[in-house]
C-alpha cells in the first residue's frame, strides 16, 4: 500500500508541475498575444503545441499569403532554457530566426509569394526530457 501511496505522490506531483507549465506557456503566449494585436495583427493559424527532446528538432508545415506580413511566437515550459525557431519557404530558404540563447523564440516574415513554408523547431536545452512548447503565427494584411 506504501509504493502504492508513492506512486500516487509522484503522479500527482507530475500533473500539477505539468498543468503549472502549461500555464506559463499559456500566460507568456497571452502577454505576447496582447502586444502582437496592439500592432493590428491577428492569429491567423491554429496554435500549435508539441514536445521535443533535448537536441532534437521537428518541422511544422502551414500556408502563408502573399501581402501579409506574419510574425511567429514560440515559447517552452520551465524545463527548458534555450528553443530556437527558424522559417524557411518551398525551396528551403531560411527567411527568419531567431536562434538566441532564450526559452522563447520570436521570428518576422513577409513572404513574397502565397505557398507552402515550415518552422523547424530545435529544442537546444531541456532539463528534464521531453521539454514542451507552443507554437504561434499572428499576421495582418499589409
Amino acid at each position: 500500500m506504501k509504493g502504492f501511496l508513492k506512486f500516487i505522490g509522484v503522479y500527482l506531483l507530475s500533473v500539477i508541475c505539468n498543468l503549472a507549465s502549461g500555464q506559463v506557456m499559456d500566460r507568456q503566449l497571452a502577454n505576447a498575444e496582447k502586444l502582437i494585436k496592439s500592432d493590428g495583427y491577428e492569429l491567423t493559424h491554429t496554435i500549435i503545441e508539441g514536445s521535443l527532446d533535448e537536441s532534437d528538432d521537428e518541422n511544422r508545415f502551414f500556408t502563408l499569403q502573399e501581402g501579409w506580413t506574419y510574425k511567429f511566437v514560440l515559447v517552452c515550459d520551465n524545463d527548458c532554457t534555450d528553443i530556437d525557431l527558424c522559417i524557411h519557404d518551398e525551396n528551403e530558404n531560411s527567411i527568419g530566426c531567431d536562434e538566441d540563447s532564450s526559452d522563447f523564440a520570436l521570428a518576422e516574415v513577409t513572404p513574397k509569394w502565397t505557398g507552402r513554408f515550415h518552422a523547424l523547431i530545435e529544442m537546444y536545452d531541456c532539463s528534464v526530457d521531453p521539454c514542451t512548447y507552443k507554437f504561434a503565427i499572428f499576421g495582418k494584411e499589409e
